[in-house]
């Protein structure tokens, strides 16, 4: 029989972030022929388009050429707007965003500045139109709402109401103006974890994980610990690479330590860079022919039978990389045994034990 205790973790759990106040999207409006906005971007008036005039420039960063212009003309009291769509998010937190903006004097409408994930509901970001002057400057003070990231398609929209009797729409037109848009993220994660489970069963422990989100993701590295602190690595499954669909994982330790298994994922990226997940853990207390302790062992490991050989036992030892690097013989009649591994180094290792042609294998930790 096994005593079983399961851990299990639900929620978003962000495993250690890899990178810290990245760019994730940026347009500095160059790219597009005037007057066409560049891709991704719509506008539901002519009067919105893309020009050098004015080049953007006076704060750092500014990208000069093409800007985006949108002109308060008439028809008076017209809704005008201008958006970009498509923005992903995923595996990002703390989200900023920034651009250039100016606007003359004949400008007069308020523009306001929103965020949507389905391009229908509109939420606002906090922004003073009013501050853009007739020279470039940087509006840099919009934190957008948690509720926009892990977001496939964000889309940021400015909107206006024209306010002008009868001024045509030439190039003696008010107008508004924005460049070098960016938005920024404080964290990326390489993966946004669902859930970790371990859940001892029979001579095993099984674990099972879900992610929301990977980005560049190579594979998990499964590593388990006696005490909750010294890790080894125990096995590898690979990762789904750069995904936004939820992915299932699943992992078997077919040799688990007796007593108290603590897990945990590292998540190596593409490029080497890696992060850990929260620790869980399983106890596979098994109460038959062989036990192991204490765990982790220091200088002696105790073997255990469950009763008396009726003939010598012979034993083996291998290191994390499968060497050999302890054998002998238990002799017979005798349940308990104590096994000297005071000079084996820091590790789990393997002991199989050979009676009568019959094995057994069980691992143990040597602190």
């Amino acid at each position: 029989m096994r005593s079983i205790l399961h851990a299990i973790l639900f929620g978003s759990i962000a495993l250690t972030p890899t990178a810290a106040q990245t760019v994730i999207y940026t347009q500095t409006f160059n790219g597009a022929a005037s007057p066409d906005l560049p891709p991704g971007w719509f506008a539901n008036s002519s009067q919105v388009f893309t020009g050098n005039t004015s080049p953007s420039g006076g704060y750092a960063g500014a990208s000069g050429g093409n800007n985006l212009t949108a002109r308060n003309c008439i028809p008076d009291g017209e809704f005008r707007s201008f958006q970009v769509d498509g923005i992903s998010t995923m595996s990002t937190e703390g989200l900023t965003i920034s651009f250039g903006h100016r606007r003359t004097n004949a400008f007069t409408p308020d523009v306001s500045l929103e965020w949507s994930t389905d391009g229908a509901s509109w939420n606002t970001i906090s922004y003073n139109s009013a501050a853009a002057g007739t020279s470039w400057s940087l509006f840099t003070s919009a934190t957008l709402p948690v509720e926009t990231e892990g977001q496939p398609g964000l889309s940021i929209r400015w909107s206006y109401t024209t306010n002008v009797g009868n001024v045509p729409c030439d190039n003696f037109a008010g107008n508004y103006r924005i460049d070098d848009v960016k938005i920024s993220a404080a964290t990326v994660l390489p993966v946004r974890l669902a859930s970790l489970k371990a859940v001892a069963d029979e001579n095993q422990v099984h674990l099972s994980w879900r992610t929301f989100t990977e980005a560049a993701n190579d594979h998990f590295s499964v590593e388990r610990s006696a005490d909750g602190r010294a890790f080894t690595e125990i096995g590898r499954v690979p990762g789904a690479g750069t995904t936004y669909e939820p992915h299932d994982y699943e992992f078997t330790d077919g040799y688990p330590l007796s007593g108290i298994n603590y897990y945990r994922l590292r998540q190596v990226d593409l490029d080497d860079a890696y992060s850990y997940s929260p620790v869980v853990a399983a106890v596979a207390h098994i109460a038959g022919e062989l036990r192991l302790f204490p765990q982790p062992a220091s200088d002696v490991l105790n073997i255990q039978l469950e009763k008396p050989s009726e003939e010598s036992a012979v034993f083996d030892v291998f290191d994390p990389a499968g060497r050999l690097v302890l054998s002998g013989e238990l002799p017979e009649e005798i349940a308990d045994h104590a096994l000297n591994v005071a000079r084996l180094p820091e590790g789990i290792y393997t002991l199989r034990l050979t009676t009568g042609g019959e094995m057994t294998v069980r691992q143990f930790h040597k602190h």
